[in-house]
C-alpha cells in the first residue's frame, strides 16, 4: 500500500470521525440550548400565573382584583403576544380573559389538550396566527375570600416562543458554521500531519523503487538517517536485500556450474563419437567409444536426477507424507549399501544406533545420511574407521557421521552445503561428484525441520551432525 492510499484512507477515517464527534456535540449542544429556552419560558409563564393567583386571593374587591391581573398578563408588546384567562371549574365564563382566549382555548381542544389535575401545571406549544406559542395551563385550590363557593381555579396564560425559536435557528447555524470550520480545519491539520510523518516513508519508497535485479547489491539504505520509528522496518528490508542479493549470486553460480557439469559429459561424448566417426575402426574401438558416451550419459543422468530432487525438497507442497520408522533400521541399510565402496578403500563402518522412532520421509532422510555417508568414504582417509551413531538429546535425535580426515579448512566449511561446491582438491570430475551431495542433504533435513553441523580438524576428523525434532 503506497503512502498515497494510506494518507487517502486514513483522511477519510479521520473525516467521518471527526464528522460522527462534531455532530454529537452539536445535537448535544443544541438539544441542551432548546431545553434551556424552554425552561425559560415555562419558568415566565409559571411566575405569571403564580403571580395571578396571588392577585386572586389578595384582600381587595373583585374590580381592582381584574385590574391588577389584567395588568399583570396583557401583553406589553405584539412580540410579547399573551393569551390568558382565569376562570373557576364550576363557572362557564371567564373571570377574565383577553380577546384571544377563545381562540387559544379552540386550538388547545382541537389537540385534545386535558385538563390539569388539581394543583400541576400543564405546558403546551401551539401554533396561534402562524407564530409558536407557549401555553401553561394550571389549576389550582381556590382560596379567595371573594369567591368562598368555588372549589377550583383555572389559570391560562400564552406566550410567544417566536423569539426562542429564533434563537434556536440562530444557535442552530451557528453550530453548522462552526462544525463545518472545524471539519475542514482539523482534516487540513491531519492532512498536513500525515504529510509530515509519512514523507520518511516516501523517501524509503522511492528508493526501493529503483531498486531492480541488476542493482539489487547496491542498494542504498541509509539506516542511520533514518527516522527512529522505521529504523526496525528499515533493517530488516536491508537485511532483506542482502539475503535477496546472496540468493541471486547463488542462483547465478549455480546456472553457471549447471552448465558446466551438463556441458562436460556433452564435450567428452562429442568430441568422442566425433573421433570415432573421422574412420573405420574395429569392433573394439567403437565399443570403447560407446562405454564412454555411456559414461557420460549416465554422468549427465544423475547430475540431472539430483537437480529435480533438489527442487523437490525445496518445494514444500510436494513432499510426500511422511511416515514413523525406526531410525536403526535406516542407518543399517544405508552402511550395508555402502559397505563394498568402504571396502574398496580398506575402510569399516561401524554403526551405533539407538532404537527410536521417528516421523519423517524416509526415502529422503536415508539419501541425506546417505549423501553424507559417501562423502565421507570419498574424502576420509584409507585404512580407517567411519563411524555413524544416533543418540537422543533434549527431544532430538542427533545423527553423527564421523570420519578421520580433517582436512576441511574452517573458511570452507560454511560453502559445504552450496551447490556444485568443491575443493579444489577434488575439483574433478574424477571423484564422480558434482558438488550436490551435500547441498541435496542439507535441503531434506531443512524439510524436516533440523539442521547439519559440520565439525573439521586435523586430530579428531570430520563430524557431520544432523540434528532433528523426535515429534
Amino acid at each position: 500500500m503506497s503512502s498515497l492510499s494510506i494518507k487517502k484512507r486514513v483522511g477519510i477515517n479521520v473525516t467521518i470521525v471527526i464528522f460522527v464527534v462534531i455532530s454529537i456535540i452539536s445535537i448535544l449542544a443544541y438539544t441542551e440550548f432548546k431545553e434551556a429556552l424552554e425552561r425559560n419560558l415555562d419558568y415566565r409563564l409559571r411566575s405569571d400565573a403564580m403571580s395571578a393567583y396571588i392577585l386572586l386571593n389578595s384582600a381587595h374587591d373583585d374590580k381592582l382584583i381584574k385590574e391588577h391581573i389584567s395588568l399583570l398578563l396583557s401583553p406589553k408588546t405584539d412580540y410579547h403576544l399573551r393569551g390568558y384567562a382565569v376562570w373557576f371549574d364550576q363557572e362557564k365564563t371567564a373571570l377574565i380573559n383577553s380577546d384571544t382566549f377563545k381562540e387559544i382555548k379552540t386550538i388547545l381542544d382541537e389537540h385534545d389538550t386535558p385538563a390539569p389535575e388539581t394543583g400541576k401545571f400543564n405546558f403546551t406549544n401551539i401554533t396561534y396566527k402562524g407564530k409558536p406559542c407557549r401555553v401553561i395551563w394550571v389549576s389550582l385550590k381556590n382560596k379567595a375570600a371573594n369567591f368562598p363557593d368555588k372549589k377550583s381555579v383555572n389559570i391560562l396564560v400564552a406566550i410567544s416562543s417566536r423569539h426562542a425559536w429564533g434563537e434556536i435557528t440562530s444557535f442552530m447555524n451557528v453550530l453548522l458554521l462552526v462544525g463545518a470550520i472545524s471539519i475542514w480545519a482539523s482534516v487540513g491539520l491531519i492532512m498536513w500531519i500525515l504529510r509530515w510523518a509519512l514523507r520518511p516513508i516516501d523517501d524509503m519508497a522511492k528508493k526501493m523503487n529503483i531498486i531492480s535485479l541488476p542493482n539489487v547489491s547496491s542498494h542504498e539504505l541509509n539506516i542511520d538517517e533514518t527516522v527512529l520509528e522505521l529504523q526496525p522496518f528499515a533493517t530488516a528490508w536491508d537485511s532483506m536485500l542482502n539475503r535477496l542479493d546472496k540468493a541471486i549470486q547463488q542462483e547465478k553460480r549455480f546456472t553457471a556450474d549447471a552448465s558446466h557439469e551438463l556441458r562436460t559429459p556433452l564435450a567428452v561424448m562429442k568430441s568422442t563419437l566425433q573421433v570415432a566417426k573421422l574412420k573405420d575402426r574395429d569392433a573394439d574401438y567403437y565399443r570403447q567409444a560407446i562405454d564412454e558416451s555411456l559414461t557420460s550419459m549416465q554422468r549427465m543422468e544423475t547430475l540431472i536426477d539430483q537437480l529435480l530432487e533438489l527442487a523437490r525438497c525445496q518445494e514444500q507442497s510436494l513432499q510426500p507424507s511422511k511416515d514413523e520408522v525406526n531410525i536403526a533400521e535406516i542407518l543399517s541399510d544405508i552402511a550395508e549399501q555402502h559397505k563394498n565402496n568402504a571396502t574398496q578403500k580398506q575402510q569399516n563402518i561401524e554403526v551405533d544406533s539407538c532404537d527410536t522412532m521417528i516421523r519423517c520421509n524416509k526415502s529422503q532422510l536415508s539419501r541425506a545420511i546417505s549423501n553424507i555417508l559417501a562423502n565421507a568414504i570419498k574424502y576420509g582417509p584409507s585404512n580407517s574407521k567411519i563411524s555413524v551413531i544416533a543418540t537422543i538429546n533434549d527431544n532430538n535425535l542427533l545423527i553423527k557421521v564421523h570420519d578421520c580426515g580433517g582436512k576441511i579448512a574452517a573458511e570452507e566449511i560454511e560453502f559445504l552445503f552450496e551447490r556444485f561446491y568443491r575443493g579444489d582438491k577434488v575439483r574433478t570430475s574424477s571423484s564422480g561428484g558434482v558438488g550436490l551431495g551435500l547441498s541435496l542433504a542439507k535441503e531434506i533435513v531443512n524439510s524436516h525441520r533440523g539442521e547439519i553441523i559440520v565439525e573439521s580438524n586435523a586430530k579428531a576428523g570430520t563430524v557431520f551432525t544432523i540434528s532433528l525434532p523426535i515429534n
